[in-house]
């Protein structure tokens, strides 16, 4: 596959074993997001109280629902660490070039998880939310600059800006409480800039080493 080839030399990561990646319809999208936030309910409910109490959630606000509709309109492709699935979330034959800067992100997590074990690590801070939004950080900061480095290196003008043109609605996100759109955005622009940090000063092994000790709190990810 072209784009993993092009994901590995720019990240140096060589996959141990292939990575097929699926489609999904934003339907199911939908469904697989609904079990997944069932799940974490109680801590919903509870940051849902904790945010209200220091106001910077409405009163009448629906925590869940803002999540299942935030996370259904934003995402556009997925991989998921537990069955090491990837997927995006179209069902066109042919790939646009928004899905080919998503696969590029998605490959990247799949090297991530196949090298580094990001399953396991995740698993092991879900009690410390510094250290969970640290590690998130770090992951998807990885990943995003993967995915910066193919749009420059990969697409040419007329293709960014087609995925510019492709980026779809936004109105849930743009409605959305400064709260729950700060939360979504860190891991991906604090992320980036911390690995960014981290490559400009050192080189990619700087980066892997990162993943053998990862940052533990959000202050080591603004100030790397």
């Amino acid at each position: 596959d072209q784009i993993l080839t092009r994901v590995v030399e720019i990240r140096g990561l060589a996959p141990l074993k292939a990575i097929v990646p699926k489609f999904m319809t934003r339907q199911q999208l939908e469904s697989s997001l609904r079990e997944d936030l069932e799940e974490d309910l109680d801590d919903i409910l509870n940051s849902q109280e904790v945010l209200k109490t220091i106001g910077l959630l409405p009163q009448d606000a629906d925590l869940y629902q803002m999540l299942l509709s935030l996370y259904t309109e934003q995402v556009v492709g997925f991989y998921d660490t537990e069955t090491e699935e990837l997927y995006v979330i179209r069902g066109l034959e042919e790939l646009t070039p928004l899905d080919e800067l998503t696969l590029a992100h998605e490959y990247t997590h799949a090297l991530q998880q196949q090298h580094f074990d990001i399953h396991t690590l995740s698993e092991s801070v879900e009690d410390d939310s510094e250290a969970e939004s640290a590690l998130a950080a770090l992951i998807e900061g990885d990943a995003t600059t993967v995915q910066v480095e193919y749009m420059r290196a990969y697409l040419t003008s007329e293709q960014r800006q087609e995925i510019f043109n492709d980026s779809g609605d936004s109105s849930i996100f743009d409605a959305s409480p400064y709260v729950l759109k700060q939360s979504l955005i860190f891991p991906y622009s604090e992320g980036a800039d911390m690995v960014n940090t981290l490559f400009f000063s050192g080189e990619r092994e700087d980066i892997n080493h990162a993943y053998r000790s990862p940052p533990v709190s959000t202050e080591q990810v603004m100030h790397p």
